[in-house]
This record gives C-alpha cells, structure tokens and sequence, in this order.
C-alpha cells in the first residue's frame, strides 16, 4: 500500500466535508495530506481542522472543513413525506452550499458568494437561498445580487449554519 485508502469522505448533517484516510508510513500519508489540502476551496481553508495519529502500525489523517462553494444533491429521507408538504424545494434538488463558520459571518456575503457560484455552475442565478435553522430569523428577507433578487427560506433540511442557493420549485 504506496498510497492512501480513503477510510471516509462524506459531508455531516452540519455542512462540513470529513475525510478520513489511511496510509502505511508518514511520508505517504503526509504527501496524501498535501494533496488533499490542495482540493480543498481556498474560502473554507482557514476553517480546516486537520489530525494525523499512528495507531496499530498505521497512519491515519482526519480532516475536516466548511463546505463552501460546493454543489451539493439535496435528498430527502422519506420522499413521500413531500407529498404532503407544501414547502420549496431546489429544482434538480441542487444547491450551492455555503456553511458559516464564525457569528461574525454576514449572511448577505454568503448567500452572495453562494449565487455567484451558482451562475457560474448552471449559468443562471438562483432566485431563493434556503437557510439552516439557526439563521431562520433571515427568513422572509432578500439579497440583491447582480440585480437577481434572492428570497431566503428557512429548511430544516439545511445545515443549521448553512445557506443554500438554487432555484426553487414549489411542491
């Protein structure tokens, strides 16, 4: 084994990429890291928490970052449950994702830096920005952005520090 194995790369119910791999000597593993770090948005890269730990003769290496700029498939864990809900939900269910990490984050910046990276995705720019419980008290305001009004709707579907742009559709 020269190279790593990836172990976990998912992103949590918070809006953060994980991403857990494993290697058999340091070197590897550091020249792995590197090679992660590298993929790794530069807007999310002052967040980035990063462990690397030998256990039973094999290296391993945590790290973990916002997700910023990302696009990111919505899902729903019971689809029929929408059947009976009359909520707004993202067309394709595809969103640009963007988790705030620190109080001082302004919101109408992200959901700026979210849109723009949805036009620049899907050539057109989104129209709503779905915002994580904690940023609820958003709900009902709007971003100018490039002349494209953005609406913002609370989900409980979202990260609860996370804005997601997209384009919705009503169900």
């Amino acid at each position: 084994m020269n190279e790593e194995m990836i172990i976990e790369n998912c992103m949590t119910r918070q809006g953060w990429r994980r991403l857990h791999f494993l290697a058999r000597n340091e070197e590897t593993l550091k020249e792995a890291k590197v090679k992660w770090l590298r993929s790794i948005p530069w807007e999310s890269a002052n967040s980035l928490h990063s462990t690397i730990y030998q256990e039973a003769g094999i290296w391993h290496c945590h790290l973990i970052w916002p997700v910023r700029g990302e696009v990111v498939k919505v899902e729903f864990t019971n689809e029929h449950e929408l059947d009976n809900l009359e909520i707004a939900i993202p067309e394709d269910r595809k969103i640009i994702l963007w988790t705030l990490v620190r109080k001082a984050e302004r919101v109408s910046a992200a959901v700026e830096m979210a849109a723009w990276r949805y036009q620049a995705w899907f050539g057109l720019w989104p129209d709503t920005a779905w915002v994580g419980k904690r940023l609820d008290r958003y709900e009902g305001k709007n971003v100018d952005v490039e002349g494209a009004q953005v609406d913002l709707i609370s989900a409980d579907w979202m990260p609860e520090l996370g804005i997601g742009a997209g384009r919705r559709i009503n169900v």
